[in-house]
């Protein structure tokens, strides 16, 4: 990347990305992984582009390093789109999150927090339809059980009956035969 800068604006570039003194001379391949990621960012940061798409940005950071990369994000003007686990980054960086789920992307307008409560609603409302698709079945079941119960009600009062006939029958009999 060649840019045209006076030195002076170089240093104060880089010493926004912890780059300071001796730091400045070292070459590129003597250079640690965080060290690396914060170069790449300064120069992304002072291109002209509108787009910056990271994965896990956060990982294999020190903690100074994560503080840099977070400033650099939010004092960007364009778009960024980045995949992440860590949510306290996405909290800090994101104003909207894509979740995709079955094979859907679902688009919530805040942050991490925002995006979990959410998603927590949902959960409570999809236990509600639930429980209540269980508890109609349940019902429907009961009702049913109901009216097996009043048939076989029904079938004992009739048995009961019948037995009571067949006595009385008996006893009728018994009478005009002796």
């Amino acid at each position: 990347m060649s840019v045209d800068v006076s030195e002076e604006k170089a240093r104060a570039m880089l010493a926004k990305f912890l780059f300071y003194d001796d730091d400045i001379f070292k070459k590129v391949s003597m250079l640690s992984g965080g060290e690396r990621s914060r170069l790449r960012l300064c120069q992304l940061m002072y291109q002209d582009i509108n787009l910056l798409i990271l994965d896990e940005p956060t990982n294999h950071l020190d903690i100074d390093s994560r503080e840099v990369l977070e400033q650099a994000l939010i004092e960007f003007n364009g778009s960024i789109l980045f995949i992440s686990h860590d949510r306290y980054f996405i909290n800090k960086i994101s104003d909207e999150i894509v979740e995709l789920r079955d094979k859907k992307f679902i688009n919530y307008k805040g942050n991490y927090d925002y995006y979990a409560e959410k998603r927590r609603e949902e959960q409570l409302q999809l236990e509600k339809v639930n429980f209540d698709k269980k508890k109609t079945i349940r019902d429907k079941k009961s009702k049913n059980n109901i009216v097996i119960d009043k048939e076989r009600e029904e079938k004992k009062i009739q048995k009961k009956i019948q037995k009571k006939i067949q006595k009385k029958k008996q006893k009728i009999e018994e009478e005009i035969f002796t």
